[in-house]
């Protein structure tokens, strides 16, 4: 019973984190406009039939004291190619070409559940094709088949979960009066769809953007829209070989009243009240700011394409840490064909 409602709480737990107005990793910077020598601008020189093949990793890790315990490991590739280039923009496809999930050792009862979730609904994608344009800079403009991807993804989500709901670990919570099915009914067409282009979006999301080269640090206090947030910007070239990349860092600080009222909503959709009121005690043993971590970093090849991506997601509460990371390198590409 003991491992089902820490279930419980690690799943209200991702739900806050999701809902909140957080800061994201991408820096106010002016647009490409009149750069000078000491800023960079990330802009696509993109060809027509260019193709760039990546390799995506991705784990999960939870952290107390001195034990590291990971959640989650997946794996995919996928490819990103021009259909069109014009004077205005770029038209692009982007292929989900495989994805593998595998059992971290020692798996929990939610790290089990979730990469069953994972291997389920990512075999039901696997193949599917985005296409988007972009403008001049290569700054995402829209996705031209957004409607049949959305239908897609609610597709296999919802065969996903009629599986899921079947798993013994799901089973087991039922019957300790965790209801997972409440849970998973809060995701909707709007939410795969981010997800799914999520990574996409941060590949391209320095795009038609000017930085400062070197380091810059700066405070910003909470405000209606936003929480306190500490940001950090590295932006750096080479001359040598036309790379150039960015970095950036931004701790929110969350109060915790607000963490407690977003998980308290998730944990009451999912378990009976007697069991609700247990877990919000030890939810408000300790009144602590949450601290959300969103880091970025994106170096370039000369030419505007992502050479590498990383980034993390860490939350850091009550002495816990919850640890998210993506990473992304590129396989193969072609170039130039004119």
């Amino acid at each position: 019973m003991k491992h089902l409602t820490f279930l419980a709480v690690l799943a209200a737990l991702f739900v806050t984190v999701s809902s909140f107005t957080t800061k994201q990793p991408v820096s106010p910077a002016g647009n490409t406009a009149d750069p000078e020598d000491s800023t960079i601008s990330v802009v696509a020189y993109f060809c027509n039939r260019d193709t760039f093949v990546y390799r995506e990793y991705y784990g999960e890790w939870k952290i107390e004291g001195e034990d590291t315990v990971m959640t989650a490991d997946m794996e995919a590739s996928y490819m990103i190619n021009v259909t069109d280039s014009t004077a205005k923009g770029y038209e692009l496809e982007f292929h989900l070409l495989d994805y593998q999930t595998a059992l971290p050792e020692g798996a929990d009862a939610g790290t089990e559940i979730s990469s069953f979730f994972a291997d389920m609904f990512g075999k039901r994608i696997k193949g599917a094709c985005l296409r988007f344009t972009t403008d001049e800079f290569g700054v995402i403009t829209g996705y031209s088949n957004e409607k049949e991807m959305r239908k897609l993804l609610d597709k296999a989500y919802r065969e996903t979960c009629g599986e899921l709901m079947k798993h013994p670990r799901i089973v087991e919570m039922k019957q300790a009066g965790i209801h997972a099915d409440k849970l998973l009914s809060m995701f909707n067409e709007d939410v795969l769809m981010q997800d799914y282009v999520k990574d996409l979006d941060m590949m391209f999301a320095f795009h038609g953007k000017r930085y400062d080269l070197g380091e810059t640090s700066y405070h910003e206090g909470a405000t209606a829209k936003q929480y306190a947030n500490d940001s950090y910007i590295n932006a750096w070239s080479d001359p040598e070989t036309g790379k150039y990349g960015i970095a950036t860092s931004v701790d929110n600080y969350i109060p915790w009243e607000d963490a407690l009222n977003i998980a308290t909503k998730a944990i009451g959709l999912m378990t009976s009240d007697t069991i609700a009121d247990a877990i919000q005690e030890k939810f408000t043993t300790k009144k602590e700011t949450m601290i959300y971590n969103a880091y970025v970093s994106l170096s370039y090849f000369e030419n505007g394409w992502p050479e590498e991506m990383t980034r993390q997601d860490i939350t850091r509460l009550a002495g816990k840490e919850k640890i998210k990371q993506t990473h992304v390198l590129w396989e193969r590409y072609s170039v130039g064909n004119h």
